[in-house]
């Protein structure tokens, strides 16, 4: 499912959080390529014909390889954060409980049989709570992540895995400026650039179980800089005017689905996402008038892990439920996340 998500997906998206102190920013990771098609028309070395599969939580799915399939997946998400790790990557306690619920639809349409388009339309509601004082946030829309994806062509059969190439750009429609609350932040406020790569393979153990594999590697840039003012996604003050612009982030990972009939699926992603330092400069109307500050945030880097069960009715669809659980990391948040999805295929 989601990944930028996120992070997705895959583009993510993220709430960059800055302050004078250097804090770093707050990762929201969802998934931009949301649930894997369950279409069975990728041709792979031990094909399982009539085998349904969702896709796992994360790993993304390529380009489909057929003309004019339409394939919907909408998600539900709930993450909560009450604890981070610290630049030694030991876990620390938290005064602040962060609690998000977001909701997702990844919509995919192949034009062709190398070509597909996607576009994964987010929204969300965030709740913060510090001392027993919870915070609402009220309801959000996430920036607008848009992919094609060209799936490679290969010799069939061939022991190589299917291979997509994505390329893709994130809208700036989420709010991050001249904000009335800042856990409404789910914007970045600046046009991002994407590119992924994807392999699927599929293999048969034994008469009834079957195994499939993807893996993905992805990189997100922001060439321009945000502009904002007021309450805003990138530094923790009510400032004048700011700028900034939100790091590179990198993910790359695993999924595996282990088939032990047509249609219940274990699932399971490991995955390793990373970002660079950043940096904003912004100025506030203190006692003294008017200051400047050069804030930097430091690099960040966090593993996950999200196991999880599908059940498909047909290889066209399926439901998928599981957590993703942050294991390690540098500069995030500790987040347990708990996702449900639906796939289907037309």
């Amino acid at each position: 499912m989601c990944r930028w998500w996120l992070d997705g997906w895959q583009a993510f998206v993220t709430c960059h959080v800055l302050s004078r102190r250097g804090i770093l920013f707050v990762m929201c990771v969802i998934p931009s390529v949301a649930l894997g098609q369950g279409l069975q028309d990728w041709i792979s070395p031990g094909e399982m014909v009539g085998q349904g599969f969702t896709g796992p939580l994360y790993a993304p799915s390529g380009a489909l390889s057929a003309r004019g399939i339409l394939s919907v997946e909408p998600y539900l998400l709930y993450n909560r954060s009450s604890s981070q790790f610290a630049p030694d990557g030991k876990r620390i306690g938290s005064q602040t409980i962060s609690e998000s619920y977001q909701s997702a639809t990844l919509v995919k349409y192949s034009v062709s049989r190398w070509m597909s388009l996607q576009a994964t339309p987010t929204f969300s509601y965030a709740i913060t709570e510090t001392g027993h004082h919870p915070q609402m946030g009220g309801p959000s829309v996430a920036d607008l992540p848009i992919d094609a994806s060209f799936r490679l062509p290969r010799a069939t059969p061939g022991w190589l895995p299917d291979a997509s190439l994505f390329i893709g750009v994130s809208v700036p429609i989420g709010g991050y400026s001249r904000l009335r609350n800042r856990d409404e932040a789910a914007g970045l406020g600046v046009f991002g650039i994407h590119a992924m790569a994807t392999t699927q393979s599929n293999f048969k153990i034994g008469d009834r179980w079957g195994l499939r594999i993807r893996t993905w590697w992805s990189e997100r840039i922001y060439p321009g800089h945000a502009r904002f003012s007021g309450l805003n996604a990138y530094v923790a003050d009510d400032v004048i005017g700011g700028r900034a612009r939100p790091p590179r982030q990198t993910q790359f990972g695993i999924g595996l689905e282990f088939a032990f009939d047509p249609r219940w699926v274990l699932a399971v992603d490991v995955l390793r996402s990373r970002t660079v330092a950043a940096r904003a400069v912004y100025t506030v109307r203190g006692d003294g008038g008017i200051v400047t500050f050069d804030s930097h945030a430091p690099a960040a880097a966090q593993m996950i892990v999200a196991p999880a069960l599908e059940y498909n009715w047909s290889p066209f669809s399926g439901v998928i439920g599981g957590v993703s659980v942050v294991t390690a990391g540098v500069n995030v948040p500790s987040t347990l996340s708990v996702q449900f999805a639906y796939s289907h295929v037309f």
